[in-house]
């Protein structure tokens, strides 16, 4: 009735919607995501960890609860602190470390029930610099645009939202990204986190975001308009070249003065 002409999502649950909708609603408006299928293997946490296993991507030792019972000597031995992470959440919803076999067994089973299907992951210590990439591929598989910031903040402090962003300049992260996602097969925007372990300064794949980040901003402030790549990606026009920026800093400044006061 509106006329509209494309559909962005912006959150996960409209991100998963369109994804499992796409052939319907591409009768309607312009949409450029993965398949149902293709999104579940990014989107769901665990999967991406096991397709980072299988084809030698950075990521941190991960083990899924749904394949083993909690009395698996593989749990025991598993080196903790660990962080138990649900298969699908944002902004740190129901993930919570674990420093010991039996605080895992004492709180898995409310978690679960609470926010699904989990998987354990080693800890990563901190004192490394965690990042976030954007990507934009187009449907023949080429990266139209690629972005990297780091995150210099969070709230909350054990792990949520960025709250404090540095835009860098970093080629091996999005080309570590853009594998993953031609691996998958993805077709359109993806956001991913990821993480430098400071006993090896690797950088490590954690998860991918499907959907367009608030702090995608910082990256606009370093120079790539963000929304005309993506309009542009959906409506198949010419893309534009931008020059971008590094140690461009956006703050939000809410969640950051809450840093502040609880870090």
């Amino acid at each position: 009735d509106n006329n509209i002409s494309v559909v962005i999502p912006m959150g996960d649950s409209s991100a998963e919607f369109i994804s499992k909708h796409i052939d319907r609603l591409s009768s309607f408006v312009s949409v450029k995501m993965p398949d149902y299928n293709t999104f579940l293997g990014g989107y769901d946490k665990n999967s991406l960890m096991a397709l980072c296993k299988e084809n030698g991507y950075p990521h941190p030792l991960t083990i899924d609860l749904n394949q083993i019972s909690l009395t698996d000597s593989m749990l025991y031995d598993f080196p903790y602190p660990a962080m138990l992470k649900p298969n699908f959440s944002t902004g740190g919803r129901g993930m919570k470390i674990v420093h010991s076999y039996n605080e895992l067994c004492s709180c898995y089973d409310d978690l679960r029930a609470q926010y699904g299907a989990y998987h354990i992951q080693e800890y990563i210590p901190s004192g490394g610099k965690q990042f976030k990439a954007q990507l934009y591929v187009d449907e023949s598989g080429a990266l139209v645009q690629g972005t990297a910031m780091q995150k210099v903040r969070w709230f909350p402090v054990s792990g949520g939202s960025n709250c404090c962003a540095l835009s860098v300049e970093n080629n091996e992260i999005i080309q570590l990204c853009y594998n993953i996602l031609k691996h998958l097969g993805w077709v359109g925007f993806a956001d991913f986190d990821l993480i430098e372990d400071p006993r090896n300064n690797r950088i490590l794949v954690m998860e991918i975001n499907p959907r367009v980040p608030a702090c995608i901003k910082a990256t606009m402030s370093a120079g790539v308009n963000w929304p005309e790549v993506i309009v542009n990606g959906y409506l198949n026009l010419s893309q534009k070249e931008y020059s971008y920026r590094s140690n461009v800093v956006l703050r939000h400044l809410g969640l950051d003065f809450m840093w502040f006061l609880k870090s």
